[in-house]
């Protein structure tokens, strides 16, 4: 998600094809649903590290602020959709 956003400024392109087949062969082989429950909080985590200016100063503001929105929608949904990640 990060370096697509730092490539398109969207979640798009090759990395978005890889996000999708990754959640779609993980799930198909584990059944591992439960998983979608506690992926926001790991993700929550990472995406805050990737946001601090701290951590990497010449991300621009405006992925900055793609993946902040990512953090509060999946905070708020509580659950991940891997088919539709929230605020990206």
């Amino acid at each position: 998600l990060f370096f697509a956003l730092l490539e398109h400024s969207t979640f798009a392109g090759a990395l978005r094809d890889l996000w999708d087949e990754f959640w779609e062969t993980y799930l198909e082989a584990t059944g591992d649903h439960e998983i979608l429950e506690a992926a926001p909080l790991y993700l929550t985590w990472r995406a805050l590290v990737l946001a601090s200016p701290v951590w990497y100063p010449d991300v621009e503001d405006e992925i900055r602020d793609r993946l902040l929105s990512f953090v509060e929608t999946l905070l708020s949904a509580g659950r991940l959709d891997p088919r539709d990640p929230p605020g990206v």
